[in-house]
Formats: structure tokens, sequence, C-alpha cells
């Protein structure tokens, strides 16, 4: 599983401070480098510290073992939900898509079937 920063921060309804304990970081910062294993501190929104273990016990946490935390993907467009059935469409107009796609398979999409399109696509 994938947890973005931007995960994180969506659940946060007020300032607070949350560990993201113990997963694989991509940090994306040629100065840090990645870690196998470690924790990230985030305080009102912004990411403060990244080590292998932060001794932090004020906080919320968020158990990331066994999955990978990187920032956030800002805006990744909303189509991914579609990978299931990409190639379907490649020709169509605008038209074609909207009552193809959008008034035609979509209304028949469960949540299992949106998260699997969302998925695929990340691999």
């Amino acid at each position: 599983m994938l947890i973005t920063i931007n995960h994180v921060l969506g659940v946060m309804m007020s300032k607070q401070r949350i560990l993201v304990r113990g997963g694989h970081v991509l940090t994306m910062d040629p100065a840090l480098g990645d870690f196998p294993s470690a924790d990230v501190l985030i305080e009102d929104g912004v990411i403060t510290a990244v080590a292998p273990s932060l001794p932090v016990t004020d906080a919320e946490v968020v158990d990331a073992s066994g999955h990978l935390v990187l920032p956030g993907l800002i805006d990744t467009h909303r189509h991914t939900w579609q990978s299931l059935v990409r190639g379907v469409c490649g020709d169509w107009t605008l038209a074609d898509y909207y009552f193809g796609i959008r008034l035609g398979i979509s209304p028949a999409y469960t949540p299992d079937d949106v998260r699997l399109g969302s998925v695929s696509r990340i691999w």
C-alpha cells in the first residue's frame, strides 16, 4: 500500500502532530536518501523530521509498517480509476467518452473497482 504525506494530512482535522512510524520512506531528497524503515514527523502540516527512529510520544501515530511513505502526489489527476478500461475509449470523442464512460461504465463501478484501478495504475 502507498501512504502519501497528502493522505496523512487529509485526515488531519486540526493543527496537530502526526508521526508516521516504520514505513519505507522515499524522501525524494538526495541529501537525506531513502530509508527502508523510518519515521516521519509532521507538525501543523509541515514535515519537521525524518529519521530511522524518532523518540516522539506526544503525536498521533500512523503505523506505516509494510507501506511506502513518500511526499504527496499533488493532484495526480483523477482518471486513475479508469485504468481497468484503458484502451476502450482511445478514439472516442468527448461526447462518446461522457456517455460511454461517465454515464455508462462509471455508475457500475464499486469502491473495490476504483481501488483496483487506482492501485494497478501505480504499478
